[in-house]
């Protein structure tokens, strides 16, 4: 992670610290090990191959993290719109007990997509849509905060190398 992503990121964790209102301790962690790490020809057959979901020891790593955690004090979780997060998000939330809706999903904290870098052509067109909306994300979780607003919200072009999100700035 670069030092203008974690700026970032610092932002959007501050601000939402501050609508809360009052001062909380930030726990930082990455995805759960993702399907297309494990099953080379899921990307062949996949309808979003950007966005792998977890693989079943992700799930497991996600519930684990959240039983580590546990007794932290713990009651909201941020994640970026990808499925894998939101997937581990759930997990983690899981695994410390929470119930209800407590994942904020964040979209000024997704990662610049190293598939679309790698995978397409310029030109060539983007997988669409690119980020699965809040509603399509409850699919994979009952526990997405509606009431949350993203502090940054991501753009995208028509062309995938133009990507205009916080994570790219």
């Amino acid at each position: 992670i670069n030092a203008e992503y974690m700026g970032t990121l610092s932002e959007c964790l501050f601000f939402f610290a501050m609508r809360t209102g009052r001062p909380a301790a930030i726990f930082i962690a990455r995805h759960g090990e993702r399907i297309d790490h494990v099953d080379s020809t899921w990307e062949a057959t996949a309808t979003r191959p950007h966005d792998s979901p977890l693989s079943a020891t992700g799930h497991l790593q996600a519930r684990r993290l959240g039983e580590h955690l546990r007794g932290q004090g713990i009651t909201k979780i941020l994640a970026s719109p990808l499925v894998r997060c939101v997937q581990t998000a759930a997990g983690v939330a899981a695994g410390l007990g929470l119930e209800g809706p407590c994942i904020g999903v964040e979209q000024g904290i997704v990662e610049e997509d190293y598939w679309m870098r790698v995978h397409l052509r310029p030109g060539e067109p983007c997988p669409r849509p690119l980020l699965l909306s809040r509603g399509d994300l409850e699919g994979y979780t009952d526990r997405i905060d509606r009431a949350y607003e993203s502090v940054y919200p991501v753009t995208h072009s028509d062309d995938c190398h133009e990507t205009e999100s916080v994570a790219a700035r």
